[in-house]
């Protein structure tokens, strides 16, 4: 299993997997943002996971 990630192959599909999750993810947060006027909902945000 180890020389599966090590393979460029792999390496290269991962990175192109990440890729589309983030900008698929940055998109959604953005038109959230944009529906609500708010600058990102509850379970999105950091900050709010810190304990009070």
């Amino acid at each position: 299993m180890q020389g599966l990630w090590q393979s460029p192959a792999c390496c290269a599909w991962l990175r192109c997997a990440l890729r589309a999750c983030n900008n698929r993810l940055s998109s959604l947060i953005a038109a959230v943002r944009s529906e609500t006027g708010k600058p990102a909902p509850q379970g999105l945000e950091p900050r709010r996971w810190t304990p009070a």
